[in-house]
């Protein structure tokens, strides 16, 4: 996937300000005149039976992995995104995991909010979530940004 990707990029009519792609999903951040679609459809050509699909910020938010990217004017800040089926079920507490297992998970999750979530965003990790689509307009001097998942 990654030749494939490089190629795909190397003859694109588009050069994205930044390209980040974790298995099956792809951060991608366009300058404002370039069109989306434009590298949708010439990343669709490469190959007949590898496919994407776009996902397009809405009002300056856009969800990658379990990162949630907010552009607020020129800096970008994360925090921690967790999808609407999210359970919050780890391990129980009275599971028959070795205790190892039990502090590990908690340690991860603490440590996932330390390095994810910018510490001057306000409130919790869990109360935050990507917007519905409110129709909020992208000013002239933003960059587009679109998340593009592959389905084979």
């Amino acid at each position: 996937m990654t030749s494939l990707e490089e190629k795909a990029l190397q003859s694109s009519p588009i050069t994205p300000i930044c390209y980040y792609r974790k298995v099956d999903e792809t951060f991608v951040m366009l300058k404002v005149e370039d069109d989306p679609n434009c590298l949708l459809q010439h990343l669709n050509n490469q190959h007949p039976r590898i496919k994407f699909t776009m996902e397009k910020e809405n009002c300056g938010i856009i969800p990658f992995l379990d990162v949630l990217v907010n552009r607020n004017g020129s800096t970008i800040q994360t925090s921690i995104y967790r999808k609407p089926t999210h359970t919050d079920q780890y391990i129980h507490y009275q599971s028959n995991h070795p205790i190892k297992v039990k502090a590990a998970t908690i340690s991860t999750l603490a440590h996932r909010a330390k390095e994810i979530c910018n510490p001057e965003l306000p409130g919790m990790p869990e109360e935050r979530q990507a917007p519905k689509d409110q129709g909020c307009g992208r000013t002239s001097h933003s960059n587009k940004r679109i998340c593009l998942t592959c389905t084979s």
